[in-house]
């Protein structure tokens, strides 16, 4: 996030709103928590979302089923990041690099900065778009500051379900949650922030680049069928495994994910990675942190 006082966020340009899909399309499942950040588009599905927002620049657009109301969007910092615009039937928000376009509706939605939350709706009787008691004009001023820490129902953890973020090709996410991920023929760069994540069948081509949150030493690996499944604190990850090999970025190195046709054997980085039960138990033998 850009830091700005009000006089820099008035004379800056607010960012282009986003094109198509851009870098991504995801579509929400009912009642389920994501993070999300990058340029793309959210699809809804008329139940309760529950969307934090990441501190990414980009541009995010959530499609007009939000319109229905019900759902909670958690934008990074303070309310005095961020600058905010009524664009026909929607509400744009701006910190100076990241703009989000939330449709409003007259249920209206939670919108969450810092622990303080506002509810953003569109009045009937004034025609008015409104957060709480602001009202929403059609030029960029600054969100007032919202007294209300009301507590907006629990991010919901639900192995049973799952959205599906489809990125454009050479596109760029970054994102959390239980979901699965569809690639292209290019290569891609996910940024995982945590949550439950399959990879489909497109990311064993190589070439594309996974990054997580933790160091390698906080993960154990294990083969399953053509598949690595990677476990950590936060963290359950299937991707597939080809020959040309992904790069998986921890936060302390980069490995290549990568199949040895020749040996037959999964590697990350140097290490082979096991099946289970082979050659003894698989959290000591496929531990990233045994062998470092």
């Amino acid at each position: 996030m850009t830091e700005m006082n009000a006089a820099d966020q008035a004379n800056t340009p607010m960012p282009a709103l986003a094109s198509g899909f851009d870098g991504f399309r995801f579509f929400l499942d009912n009642n389920v928590t994501y993070g999300i950040g990058g340029t793309g588009t959210i699809f809804g599905t008329g139940g309760g979302a529950r969307v934090h927002v990441r501190d990414v620049a980009g541009t995010i657009v959530f499609d007009p089923s939000f319109n229905s109301g019900g759902h909670y969007i958690g934008l990074p910092g303070e309310t005095e990041d961020w600058q905010v615009q009524r664009h026909g039937s929607t509400a744009r928000f701006s910190d100076g690099d990241t703009l989000v376009q939330i449709p409003v509706g007259t249920t209206g939605s939670g919108i969450g900065f810092g622990g303080v939350v506002g509810v953003l709706r569109y009045e009937v009787d004034t025609d008015s778009v409104k957060i709480d008691d602001q009202v929403v004009g059609p030029e960029f001023e600054p969100v007032m500051p919202l007294f209300n820490d009301t507590f907006w129902g629990n991010d919901i953890i639900d192995l049973s379900v799952g959205g599906r973020l489809f990125l454009s090709p050479g596109g760029e996410v970054t994102v959390s949650g239980y979901l699965s991920i569809f690639g292209t023929a290019e290569s891609e760069h996910i940024l995982l922030d945590g949550g439950r994540v399959v990879l489909d069948p497109s990311f064993n081509r190589g070439g594309d680049i996974l990054t997580l949150g933790l160091p390698h030493y906080e993960f154990s690996a294990v083969v399953e069928g053509s598949r690595v499944k990677l476990t950590g604190p936060g963290y359950d990850i299937s991707i597939p495994v080809g020959t040309a090999g992904m790069e998986v970025e921890f936060s302390n190195d980069s490995r290549t994910l990568r199949y040895d046709s020749d040996i037959g054997r999964v590697f990350i980085g140097d290490q082979i990675i096991l099946g289970e039960g082979e050659d003894g138990p698989v959290p000591a033998a496929s531990s990233l942190s045994v062998f470092g």
